[in-house]
């Protein structure tokens, strides 16, 4: 009896937590702001366009893109998104589940937006937190490796929502060679 119970409780675990994060209540006062910029002067990036992200509690998202080219003045191009409420009980799910306002507001010791990075800052159950990260470039700066996997983790639900307008390639160079474990492949 012990023993089928540990079989059902372990093998079912995974399908639950789904469904809790299926059902998580969407807080009256969710909000989710994000942002990518591609920084200056770094070539890997410089096709990235930068972006801005609003989502509320009643599903409404507006993404902002900054045009950037150096043969014309900039220009902003605004594209709105309806979420369903399953997507944004995901949303809550995951920002639950990374414990996201435990993280570190910088997760790497660079910071500004000479270099690429984003940001993320959830508002909901009345706190709000704002986490940055931005690519290490060189051998002295640093990331907090823990605390990057779970930002990473809501960055990639919110790309899952609201697909960025850079075909979802910010950071694939950086972490293909820095951290090829968020973006699923093998570091050896």
């Amino acid at each position: 009896m012990i023993r089928r119970s540990f079989y059902l409780t372990f093998c079912l675990a995974p399908g639950v937590a789904a469904l809790i994060h299926a059902r998580a209540e969407i807080p009256g006062d969710f909000a989710l702001r994000g942002r990518f910029f591609p920084g200056g002067g770094l070539v890997d990036y410089k096709d990235s366009e930068p972006w801005r992200l609003r989502i509320t509690a009643n599903g409404k998202a507006i993404q902002e893109t900054s045009i950037i080219d150096f043969h014309e003045p900039p220009r902003q191009v605004t594209k709105p998104f309806s979420l369903s409420r399953e997507k944004l009980a995901s949303l809550v799910g995951i920002v639950d589940q990374v414990h996201f306002f435990s993280l570190p507001n910088h997760i790497s010791t660079n910071s500004g937006e000479d270099y690429a990075g984003m940001w993320l800052e959830v508002k909901m159950r009345g706190r709000t937190r704002r986490v940055e990260f931005v690519w290490p470039t060189d051998e002295k700066a640093t990331h907090n490796r823990p605390a990057l996997t779970r930002f990473w983790n809501v960055w990639r639900a919110v790309l899952k929502s609201v697909p960025s307008p850079n075909r979802n390639s910010e950071a694939v160079w950086w972490l293909q060679h820095v951290r090829p474990d968020l973006i699923g492949r093998n570091p050896n």
